[in-house]
């Protein structure tokens, strides 16, 4: 073979080679690139998955806003619902102040006071931020009144002036969210109206006969202008909310057309209530007992607790167990009495200091049973007469977590509460049945939930 040859031939091997090489090189570059490929579909195709799956799944809500916040919020209109009551504001009835946030969580909630009004300065600060009143116009209808409002309006916001609507409404005076304007009142702004008794309705409807029925309701709490032995009338359209059961009883035999929903209880519980549990007492450790009452003593029983208090100590003088009375009491030896107190630091004065409540009622009809339930949802074990069997007749049916005392067995109540000093772990027990059992019963849902729902169902069939 000739050199040339072979030189040929080498040349073309390397050439081969080369090719080969360049070949394996591009081969690896195009795998490589090949796997950088599909690595970015296969992420892409994550980033999509993912974005579905975050576009299906239901994302997380924002806190719910308060009510404070939706009253004075200028861009949120809801229905309007005027509220009738005989005394607002006030510091110290539960079932009320829920009553009216319950409303003002779900409506531009008007109240309209018809009959007195109360003590501006002790009555509208103590619940001043906790029901928005801050965020409210005070429309004056009568010249007596304007001087004390005046002064809340002009703290507010310093340009509110009443005096141009004295004599607008036969009724005390109006509160309506600043939000909707100083405008004179107007019936035709509203889409329900709400009596909070039945002489509030009897008021409202006195001064403006035309209103439609079908378009109000009344919470039938006891008292408050209509009781079991007097007859009354009424329109067959207003829809009624009974709160006993010898109401619901009443409204059936008089009031048999109306349409009639039951709330036993009433609403004692705010919806956003928390539950705060009694803790164990250590062997003893003082018991404390308290009597509350805003009411006629005889009535309420104040004689009664002051008798209990006085056998207790003569009986077992040495017990370490406390007397408290708020209110309408009759002091007895050793009692502590207070003052009525605004309903916050009731509650906490129940919660941190207490640990039985007593309800010592001697009426049949003249007010609700339990009259102790804010105790009892604070964890107070309650002791109770039930003149008139609403225990089973309106289905609460507490156990032996509540003590039902007799008048004229005092030494059963003495020898109960002594019992409790002697097995601690017993009232530890009764506080939390009887609070589980109470917050069933007067909770939102049970209450002013299914007012709303109602009222809601009727104003959607009363606008068609």
């Amino acid at each position: 073979m000739s050199a040339a040859v072979s030189q040929g031939k080498a040349a073309a091997s390397w050439r081969w080679r080369a090719r080969t090489a360049i070949a394996a090189v591009s081969g690896a570059l195009t795998l490589a690139s090949m796997v950088q490929l599909q690595q970015a579909t296969l992420l892409e195709r994550g980033r999509t998955a993912l974005e579905d799956i975050a576009r299906e799944s239901p994302q997380p809500s924002p806190p719910p806003r308060s009510y404070c916040e939706l009253i004075a919020d200028p861009t949120v209109r809801r229905p309007r619902v005027l509220v009738t009551d005989i005394l607002f504001p006030t510091p110290v009835s539960a079932w009320r102040l829920n009553e009216l946030t319950a409303w003002m969580g779900e409506v531009d909630l008007d109240i309209l006071v018809s009959y007195r009004c109360p003590g501006f300065s002790s009555d509208w600060e103590p619940i001043r931020e906790s029901h928005c009143l801050a965020d409210y116009n005070v429309f004056v209808f009568r010249d007596a009144h304007r001087g004390s409002v005046e002064g809340i309006n002009s703290l507010a916001n310093g340009t509110f002036d009443t005096s141009e609507f004295l004599g607008h409404w036969p009724a005390e005076y109006l509160l309506r969210p600043r939000k909707l304007g100083t405008s004179p009142p107007s019936l035709k702004d509203y889409d329900w109206v709400h009596h909070i008794f039945h002489i509030a309705y009897e008021s409202f409807n006195e001064a403006f006969p035309g209103y439609p029925q079908r378009q109000q309701s009344i919470h039938l709490y006891p008292g408050g202008g209509i009781y079991v032995d007097q007859q009354y009338t009424l329109p067959p359209d207003v829809t009624l909310f009974t709160t006993q059961s010898f109401i619901r009883d009443y409204a059936d035999r008089c009031f048999p057309k109306n349409p009639k929903v039951d709330v036993f209880g009433g609403p004692m519980l705010a919806k956003d209530a928390v539950k705060a549990r009694k803790r164990l007492h250590e062997p003893g450790a003082r018991i404390s007992a308290c009597f509350t009452s805003l009411g006629n003593p005889h009535e309420k029983g104040a004689d009664l607790y002051a008798r209990i208090a006085e056998l207790y100590r003569s009986t077992y003088p040495q017990d370490n167990v406390t007397f408290y009375g708020i209110g309408s009491v009759i002091s007895a030896v050793d009692m502590v009495v207070f003052d009525p107190m605004p309903q916050q630091q009731l509650d906490a004065f129940y919660r941190d200091e207490v640990d039985i409540i007593f309800n010592l009622e001697r009426t049949q009809y003249r007010n609700g049973w339990p009259l102790g339930t804010e105790g009892l949802l604070m964890g107070l074990v309650l002791f109770t007469t039930d003149a008139y069997n609403l225990n089973e007749r309106n289905g609460f049916n507490f156990g032996a977590e509540v003590t039902i005392a007799t008048e004229g067995r005092e030494d059963l109540t003495v020898e109960a509460i002594h019992r409790y000093t002697l097995n601690r772990h017993l009232l530890l027990e009764h506080s939390m049945r009887g609070q589980d059992r109470a917050w069933e019963i007067f909770g939102h849902d049970r209450q002013m939930g299914v007012i709303l729902s109602e009222v809601g169902r009727r104003m959607n069939a009363t606008s068609l």
